[in-house]
């Protein structure tokens, strides 16, 4: 089984309506919370992934990304460790802090407990709580290479394949954002200097607040799987 991790803040467990929109769902799809592997059913974060939201989150990309890797792919299990937590700073994510450490804690118990986990990559979005401060945006380049090289020697798979998404571009427009430019220049340039990195685009998806619409949200797990399947056509 092809596992990932999902990390970073709210637009990764998403957010998108459920109201109105089919709920995705495959047998070869998991979700692997709770250390077992169990068929996935959206939305695969819950409230204790955020402490803004106690009855659960929306939809994400997660979904959308794996159904169309198993278009191209037909013959593999995909698994989920939905660890990304809304309203978190990169800090949170380094080494050694709770988000990382709690992250590494569900992906271990899921590989003791199923023998075939095999890590897949990081499926990274994160941004919107360092885009506030010009200090906190000038340095998320470092701090970002930082978690996922930690991330990768964990996982004992330093050439695992790395995607992250560019914040929402209303964000320009948002006071609460207002390095978020920043944020996602230095996002590109930290993804550009590593091995086996792609960068998705959020060019023309659609943000209400902060977060990416049910539309845009399943549009960007497309692209996240475009820029998954480019590393892994390049790798081999």
């Amino acid at each position: 089984m092809k596992v990932f991790l999902l990390a970073g803040q709210s637009n990764m467990q998403g957010f998108g309506e459920i109201a109105g929109h089919p709920v995705l769902h495959d047998p070869r799809i998991f979700n692997l919370a709770t250390g077992k592997a169990e068929v996935a059913v959206e939305p695969l974060h819950h409230w204790a992934e955020h402490p803004y939201m106690p009855d659960g989150i929306g939809l994400g990309l997660a979904m959308p990304f794996a159904l169309e890797l198993l278009k191209a792919y037909p013959d593999i299990r995909i698994g989920f460790i939905p660890a990304a937590r809304g309203g978190s700073s990169l800090d949170q994510w380094q080494p050694g802090n709770e988000n990382f450490e709690r992250a590494m804690w569900l992906f271990e118990r899921a590989a003791k407990n199923h023998p075939d986990v095999e890590v897949g990559g990081v499926l990274w979005h994160q941004g919107e709580g360092d885009s506030g401060t010009a200090e906190t945006a000038r340095t998320y380049g470092g701090r970002f290479l930082r978690a996922i090289n930690g991330f990768r020697e964990r996982l004992g798979a330093p050439d695992a394949p790395v995607v992250a998404g560019e914040l929402g571009r209303s964000l320009l427009l948002n006071p609460h954002c207002r390095e978020c430019a920043t944020v996602v220049s230095q996002t590109k340039a930290a993804i550009a200097s590593l091995k086996n990195a792609a960068f998705a685009t959020s060019e023309d998806l659609v943000c209400e607040g902060v977060h990416f619409n049910t539309e845009s949200i399943r549009s960007f797990g497309l692209r996240y799987a475009k820029a998954y399947m480019d590393i892994i056509t390049a790798i081999l």
